[in-house]
C-alpha cells in the first residue's frame, strides 16, 4: 500500500517526479531526523521483528524456489513476515520510524539477494545463503541494484501482477 503522503511529497521533490517508491522510502528514511525516542522505538522494532515466526506470502510464492532465485525460501518468508508487519503496523507507528523500518528491510534484502546484473543466479550465491536480519539504527541505509523490480514490490507492497522469468512487474520496461 503507497504511502498517503507520496503524491503530495513526489509533487514537492520536483525535479524527482518519476521517482520509484522504494526511492522514495529510501529518500524519506535518509532526511528524517530521529531522536533518542525513535532510536529506541526502532530498535526495539527490530528486536521483535527479527524475532518473529516466519510465513509465507507473496515473496516465498513469486521470488523463491521453485518458481524463481532471487531469496532462499526462508528469506522470501523473512522479508514476506517483516513486509506484513509492517504494514499492520503502519498506522500506528510514526511515519519516520515506518519509512525507516521499510528502508531497512530493502537494505537487508538486497543484502541476501542472489541477483547478478539482470535477474537472479540460477544457484544461491554465498551472500544469498545469510539469513536475512534488520540491523539496529545506522543512517546509512541505502542501497542500489539493478534489480529494482523487486525493491519496488517490498516498498509498495501492492501484489502486483508478474511476469516472465524475472518476475518483473507488469508495466515496467523491459
Amino acid at each position: 500500500m503507497l504511502s498517503v503522503d507520496y503524491t503530495k511529497d513526489i509533487a514537492r521533490i520536483g525535479q524527482h517526479y518519476d521517482m520509484k517508491y522504494d526511492s522514495y522510502v529510501l529518500f524519506r528514511a535518509n532526511q528524517s531526523r530521529y531522536d533518542t525516542q525513535d532510536i529506541e522505538l526502532i530498535n526495539n522494532k527490530v528486536q521483535e521483528y527479527n524475532e518473529l515466526n516466519d510465513i509465507e506470502d507473496f515473496f516465498s510464492k513469486h521470488y523463491a524456489p521453485p518458481r524463481r532465485m532471487y531469496f532462499t525460501k526462508e528469506n522470501a518468508r523473512r522479508i514476506d513476515t517483516i513486509r506484513c508487519a509492517l504494514e499492520e503496523e503502519c498506522h500506528i507507528l510514526p511515519k519516520k520510524v515506518y519509512f525507516y523500518l521499510l528502508a531497512n528491510l530493502l537494505s537487508a534484502a538486497k543484502d541476501v539477494a542472489n541477483t547478478s546484473s539482470s535477474s537472479y543466479s540460477k544457484k544461491f550465491n554465498k551472500k544469498a545463503l545469510n539469513r536475512l536480519t534488520l540491523k539496529y539504527y545506522r543512517k546509512d541505509s541505502s542501497y542500489y541494484n539493478s534489480n529494482h523490480h523487486i525493491y519496488e514490490t517490498i516498498a509498495t507492497w501492492d501484489y502486483p501482477k508478474i511476469r516472465g522469468q524475472a518476475g518483473k512487474r507488469r508495466g515496467d520496461k523491459k
